[in-house]
């Protein structure tokens, strides 16, 4: 991160204003929350592995998703409506689910030919026995989540940057352990 926490921090703030804006919008702000969060999705998920390869980023990138706006508007459709039903049922079945989709994004980022449907395939493949390691992960950070609340949400913009920075690196380590265990595992074109 050394290098982008400034440009991580605003691309951050231009996200949660143009979401948080939306969201005052009655009706319309709904809708448009469900539409936008797939390609906004995809463009943070194409930042954070740029960040995590220590690769040159700008606030440009949050709109990439747009430029593969059906896939990505699919894959947060989809995503969103598993992972509902599955919290219908119990609330921690919707966590499991919603954590086995965790990297969907990620790998539409790296595999442009893959389905949404594919991807969230992959990311369930990628998660088996890797569920907790996720929720350790993500459990690590109540402490920086605790100093966003007590900060007013501004320490957000930072901690959020940090926090999506380590979801990347975990996406990046669980591709080599898929890649190294299963030859079979596919669905991977390596990086440019």
């Amino acid at each position: 991160m050394t290098g982008k926490w400034g440009t991580c921090a605003v691309t951050l703030f231009v996200y949660y204003l143009l979401i948080m804006g939306l969201s005052f919008v009655p009706v319309v702000g709904s809708v448009g929350s469900i539409i936008l969060s797939g390609p906004f999705s995809l463009g943070l998920a194409i930042i954070f592995l740029r960040v995590s390869r220590d690769e040159s980023i700008d606030i440009a990138m949050l709109f990439k998703g747009f430029d593969d706006f059906m896939r990505s508007f699919v894959a947060g459709l989809l995503v969103a409506i598993y992972t509902l039903l599955w919290t219908l049922l119990l609330i921690i079945p919707g966590i499991i689910v919603g954590i086995s989709y965790s990297q969907t994004f990620f790998i539409l980022s790296e595999n442009p030919t893959l389905t949404p449907s594919e991807a969230i395939q992959r990311s369930k493949e990628m998660m088996q026995g890797h569920k907790s390691r996720f929720f350790m992960l993500s459990l690590s950070f109540i402490g920086w989540f605790i100093l966003g609340v007590v900060t007013m949400g501004i320490a957000f913009l930072w901690i959020g940057s940090y926090y999506s920075t380590a979801l990347a690196v975990f996406y990046l380590d669980l591709k080599n352990e898929s890649i190294a265990e299963d030859t079979e595992f596919t669905g991977f074109v390596p990086s440019e």
